[in-house]
């Protein structure tokens, strides 16, 4: 589970779990690519940087759109 969640600049954020482990996550390869305007939108940095955690994962908007916490964990994201 998803403990803390800070943006580090540059569409990072840097993701602790409840077992320690830290994942420093670079989300802008994912989000430049997809074609889903509901993602895209997220290239405005002051919409990106309003993300919120809970059990789903990271979460953006009224939960229009989220990433799985065991895609974060497993390194898909690492930056």
């Amino acid at each position: 589970m998803i403990t803390d969640a800070t943006y580090q600049g540059n569409y990072k954020i840097l993701v602790r779990f409840d077992d320690g482990t830290k994942r420093l996550t670079d989300f802008f390869p994912f989000i430049s690519t997809s074609r889903l305007p509901i993602v895209k939108k997220y290239l405005n940095k002051e919409l990106f940087q309003q993300f919120y955690f809970n059990n789903w994962g990271l979460c953006w908007g009224d939960n229009e759109f989220d990433i799985n916490p065991l895609d974060i964990y497993n390194g898909k994201f690492d930056a």
